[in-house]
């Protein structure tokens, strides 16, 4: 993740009052106007600008921060990478406002520290942390009205996206302006319901005066009418061409390139400009593509660890307009030239970047990088990037966690226990939000589990995906017999029926009864060492074969319990919440409505 020049709530001095040369754009620049007003009246405004590549929107949040000299600017800028650390774009936006965090509620408060790995805990709700963002942000635009930029939100983590999405939707009166710019195809689907204006290629007449205002020559009106059909108007690619094509070639004197280096062609144009660098500047380009941070520092290790000496091979690439460095962060000029420079490599020289990377970045990011260089299946390696994928979902990091059990699977020798991981992988794919393709995976891991205890938990997960695609009776049926079949391992099979019991309260009585009568067979545990889980199961059983009498005193145990500071409160609280609603209702809320409490 990188900071854009407008990171840290501040006010717009004068390196942004420039004059922008926004040719046409009439319509993008009154939407943006409309936000800021709103924040200025003391509402809040969103709005997002969607495009491909090159199109403007940089530009037009650039506008956007010069027009708003009175407001607090904060901002970053999304990464296009295969893996980022979860919450580290939502970090970098807040860092200028978590002078306040101190002053948030308590849950809020330890959900963002969790998510930002400033404290230790287990994975921090998303709604809080969500809440907390929306509270910190609101906070901060009491002093002064804040605007949030937010360049290339498709590259966000997820994590990232899913929380600044959720703020979008619930800014209201808050002083607090968002502005995002998501590319083309979006990836981010979080994005998709706020108030969106699509930035697309200049009308003809503007577009012939950009690429005349930067040719500096006569132009062709041949060669300028093909310029503009390859183009699309896309105003980068016309920057570049009149920049980057002789005076002969724009005048029709001299042929222009067949074909011409533009959409996809334009990587190659990118490519063209890294490869007329030295080898080692090149290999340093390559270097910065492969990392997923962009951190200053460690790219300089990366590239002593590969023998380049980093200050000239730094120095050649910022002259040819590659790579820029700004404070203590690295970045590319035009993100598609980072692409460009990375899948235009070689195999082999991507995985001498990222070998270069295993020995000298990031802890945490070791273990992908290796696995970007391997070649071959390797156990010692795919039992490595499990474990990273483990610490990660301990922080939250569900699709962190998912793209790191992909490769582990994929680099496990072992068949069956490569099915094992994939069965993991589809845990992470429905805690990532993706009961379908969790059920995809499951579906071609099933056959090739060998161990009993296996089968018995991939039949577990079976269940809780049934439960978030809605199927809540047939969730209730598969989870029981998971929780019978599971005669080696009483703690899972007691946690198992327990999340079979939830289910069954909402497929309706009659399943709720026998499933209960089911969870019966588990004899009580002694309440001074029963767990949260065990209090609920006997709670739960209890109220639905004995009454309701019979469930309290192990139900007001389990919220003692959960009241306890070294205790884990997310363990069984939606249990306890949904107990809760059955009985003062009289009526069985839905999954969605309880996701939504």
């Amino acid at each position: 993740m990188v900071v854009s020049d407008w990171a840290g709530p501040r006010r717009v001095d004068d390196r942004w009052r420039e004059e922008f040369v926004l040719l046409d754009r009439r319509a993008e620049r009154a939407a943006i106007d409309r936000v800021l007003d709103a924040v200025r009246s003391g509402f809040s405004g969103t709005l997002v600008l969607h495009g491909g590549p090159g199109v403007g929107k940089s530009t037009l949040l650039k506008y956007a921060v010069a027009a708003a000299p009175d407001l607090r600017v904060c901002g970053i800028a999304g990464v296009e990478s295969e893996i980022s650390m979860e919450f580290g774009g939502l970090h970098q936006l807040l860092v200028p406002c978590l002078a306040q965090l101190d002053e948030l509620p308590p849950p809020q408060r330890g959900a963002l520290r969790v998510a930002f790995g400033q404290e230790a805990g287990p994975p921090p709700e998303r709604f809080l942390v969500g809440l907390a963002t929306l509270t910190l942000l609101s906070r901060a635009a009491e002093a002064q009205p804040l605007l949030c930029i937010i360049d290339d939100a498709h590259w966000l983590d997820p994590e990232s996206a899913q929380v600044l999405g959720f703020v979008a939707r619930r800014l209201y009166a808050d002083r607090v302006g968002l502005i995002a710019c998501v590319g083309e195809p979006a990836s981010q689907q979080v994005f998709e319901q706020l108030p969106t204006i699509t930035v697309d290629g200049l009308p003809d007449a503007e577009a012939r005066e950009l690429l005349s205002s930067v040719a500096g020559g006569a132009l062709n009106a041949q060669a300028v009418d093909r310029i503009l059909a390859d183009t699309r108007n896309n105003p980068l690619a016309l920057v570049e061409l009149g920049t980057q094509y002789t005076a002969d070639q724009l005048s029709g004197h001299a042929a222009q390139p067949e074909p011409l280096p533009l959409s996809q062609r334009l990587q190659e144009h990118f490519l063209r400009q890294v490869r007329s660098l030295p080898p080692d500047a090149q290999a340093f380009a390559l270097l910065a593509a492969a990392d997923p941070e962009g951190e200053r520092g460690q790219l300089w290790r990366a590239a002593a660890q590969a023998g380049i000496d980093p200050d000239a091979a730094s120095a050649e690439t910022a002259a040819a307009g590659v790579l820029e460095f700004p404070g203590s962060s690295v970045r590319f000029r035009y993100p598609l030239l980072r692409s460009a420079v990375y899948h235009g490599a070689s195999d082999v020289d991507r995985r001498q970047a990222h070998r270069a990377w295993s020995e000298a970045g990031h802890p945490d990011l070791r273990a992908w990088h290796l696995a970007a260089a391997a070649i071959v299946p390797d156990e010692e390696l795919a039992a490595e990037l499990q474990d990273t994928a483990e610490r990660a979902g301990t922080r939250g990091g569900y699709a962190a966690r998912a793209a790191l059990l992909r490769r582990s699977a994929d680099l496990t020798p072992d068949d069956a226990r490569r099915a094992e991981r994939e069965v993991a992988l589809a845990e992470a794919r429905l805690m990532a939000g993706a009961p379908v393709g969790a059920q995809k995976i499951l579906d071609g891991a099933l056959p090739r589990l060998t161990s009993v205890t296996a089968r018995c938990q991939a039949q577990r997960l079976e269940g809780a995906i049934r439960f978030a695609q809605g199927n809540v009776g047939e969730s209730a049926r598969i989870l029981a017999s998971a929780s019978q079949a599971l005669v080696d391992d009483d703690r899972m099979a007691r946690d198992t029926m327990l999340l079979a019991l939830q289910a069954a309260i909402w497929a309706g009585p009659a399943q709720t009864r026998e499933i209960a009568r089911a969870a019966r067979v588990f004899p009580r545990v002694p309440e001074a060492s029963a767990s949260v889980s065990d209090l609920l199961l006997e709670g739960y059983s209890a109220r639905f074969t004995l009454g309701y009498e019979a469930s309290i005193p192990p139900f007001r145990a389990a919220v003692t319990a959960l009241l306890a500071d070294d205790l884990d409160p997310g363990v069984g609280l939606l249990a306890v919440l949904a107990a809760g609603a059955w009985h003062e209702s009289g009526r069985h809320l839905t999954p969605g409505e309880l996701s939504c409490a």
